[in-house]
């Protein structure tokens, strides 16, 4: 009888573990076979799912950020304040800062490669539109400050490796949308 798979499953499996060995060696080292050796598939299982490295590479980051704001969206009961927005997103930051940094790493080697490609920006767009819609109700500007702070954040941990207070910076954050203090109470 033959073996059933569950292809969507199969496909998450895939995108969630691919960005791992893309931060480690960068877009352009990564190949199909050594993919497939990382994930412990054949490259037929990736080429089954993916036209090639760069379809699986796109898949991979819009899947990535959509599972971001996902987590910090299902993390909120619907009836959530705009200041509990910003605790989750904060707390989310917090939890998730090395993963968060992988991405970053990723893109920045793959649009230094790839000036033209708008991939990148694409990318960013799923972050920006969640912060316009969930954090910033609706102020696009605000938004904007809220993204570029928190890239300059996490690459800031990328450069200088723990020495800045990340806790204390995210913080700054949750300041800009209106909520102070160490208990993110609103103001």
């Amino acid at each position: 009888m033959p073996k059933i798979v569950d292809h969507g499953a199969r496909r998450f499996e895939i995108l969630s573990q691919a960005l791992s060995l893309f931060a480690r060696q960068g877009f352009d080292c990564v190949t199909m076979r050594g993919l497939a050796a990382h994930l412990g598939v054949s490259t037929g299982v990736l080429h089954h799912y993916f036209d090639g490295k760069e379809a699986l590479f796109a898949a991979m980051l819009r899947h990535v950020a959509r599972l971001k704001v996902a987590t910090v969206k299902t993390d909120l009961p619907p009836e959530a304040s705009p200041a509990m927005h910003v605790v989750a997103l904060v707390d989310v930051l917090l939890r998730q800062a090395e993963l968060i940094q992988q991405v970053l790493l990723v893109c920045m080697d793959y649009q230094r490669a790839h000036p033209e490609d708008p991939l990148i920006g694409e990318v960013l767009d799923v972050y920006r539109q969640a912060l316009i819609k969930d954090f910033a109700q609706g102020d696009r500007q605000k938004a904007e400050i809220a993204l570029s702070y928190i890239i300059g954040i996490l690459t800031q941990r990328i450069l200088v490796a723990n020495q800045a207070n990340t806790t204390d910076q995210l913080t700054g954050l949750a300041n800009l949308f209106g909520i102070d203090g160490p208990n993110h109470q609103a103001v």
